[in-house]
């Protein structure tokens, strides 16, 4: 039996805020790296390159690229954790013979459409999280000790693993980074699924464990929320002094201290934003800022591919492919995208429910 979860009988905005947050990251760090790849090569070849930037485009280039990358996601994958544990404690699943199947649905289309995604988006995690779902359903009984303790396989499995098997297998050179060679064979499909792709089971889905387990705490509860911020807080702490210190932190492949520090500023950033909903916004219903940050984390899946096909690929159509704009031009290509999808999805979110892929995935993975 799983420990004592809470009551969810009213939705957490301080969820949809964090989760706003990882959109905002994810869009920041995708536009900077693509529409700058020129300019990301050649530091990667020629690190003292970073001298003639001015110092505007350094501090872009260290935020977006060093500080952001791999830790949106990280945000949003505990966070993909926490609802798993909410949702099903709200459908009573101890009591409901059933409640699996909507879910296992759900995580099977993610899954796919992830999958359709990848010739155009070879970085997709849909098709990740539709098999982390999946992957996770089966221990939404299991006590929260045993589940940390598989967290820790899945980091110490993955460090393993790439002392054992040649990492680079599968990845070849490509227009944007690397290219996975044999992404569609059934061995690069397993290998890139659970070992070297770009977010594999060994080590990531211990975000979405660690989350499971988070959202198992009484998050309505101020001195819980209090507790992650300053515990998690800490840890992420003590996390750069180590990495300062000279601790390998890298994202791809994702060192220990990566997930470490992944899951530490998850917790502390989950727990700041229930916090400031409850504690300071929720009365007036929050500042613009807020309100229109929570909105873009109800519609996160429709961000996901939207940010790409609205933002990415339009900005590429218009300069014939090339890719060397500089951090200043990509970074304010991207806070207009942000500005401009914010408030569309701010006043679409006045007359639905639900974004258009998120109530397309519902409708789907109903039961009919």
């Amino acid at each position: 039996m799983p420990d004592k979860i809470q009551s969810t009988s009213s939705r957490l905005t301080g969820l949809d805020l964090a989760r706003g947050l990882a959109v905002i990251g994810m869009v920041l760090v995708n536009f900077v790296y693509v529409l700058s790849h020129d300019l990301v090569g050649i530091i990667e070849q020629d690190p003292t390159a970073i001298e003639a930037l001015s110092p505007l485009a350094l501090g872009i280039g260290a935020t977006v690229l060093i500080g952001l990358a791999g830790r949106a996601a990280a945000v949003f994958l505990v966070l993909f954790g926490v609802g798993i544990s909410l949702q099903t404690h709200r459908i009573d699943f101890e009591n409901n013979p059933g409640w699996a199947w909507p879910l296992i649905r759900r995580y099977l289309l993610l899954m796919v459409g992830g999958m359709v995604f990848i010739p155009l988006w070879e970085a997709d995690i849909l098709h990740y999280i539709g098999l982390y779902g999946l992957l996770v359903l089966p221990l939404i009984r299991m006590r929260t000790r045993w589940l940390l303790l598989i967290a820790s396989v899945l980091i110490l499995g993955a460090e393993t693993g790439r002392l054992i098997f040649q990492y680079p297998a599968g990845w070849q050179a490509g227009a944007i980074g690397s290219h996975y060679e044999d992404m569609w064979s059934f061995s690069g499909q397993l290998r890139q699924l659970f070992f070297n792709g770009y977010h594999p089971v060994f080590p990531w889905l211990s975000f979405v464990i660690s989350g499971l387990c988070l959202g198992r705490l009484n998050l309505r509860s101020k001195a819980v929320l209090r507790w992650l911020i300053l515990g998690g807080s800490a840890a992420a702490a003590a996390g750069f002094i180590a990495m300062a210190l000279g601790v390998p932190a890298g994202f791809f492949p994702a060192d220990t201290l990566f997930i470490l520090l992944g899951i530490s500023n998850a917790i502390w950033i989950i727990g700041l934003c229930l916090w400031v909903c409850v504690e300071i916004d929720l009365p007036s219903q929050g500042n613009l800022f807020n309100r229109m940050t929570r909105n873009m984390g109800r519609l996160a899946l429709s961000h996901y591919p939207g940010h790409v096909w609205l933002g990415i690929f339009p900005v590429l159509a218009l300069r014939h492919e090339m890719m060397d704009l500089s951090f200043e031009s990509s970074f304010g290509i991207a806070l207009a995208y942000l500005l401009i999808t914010g408030a569309a999805g701010h006043y679409w979110l006045k007359s639905h429910q639900q974004g258009p892929l998120e109530k397309l995935l519902r409708m789907l993975s109903s039961k009919k």
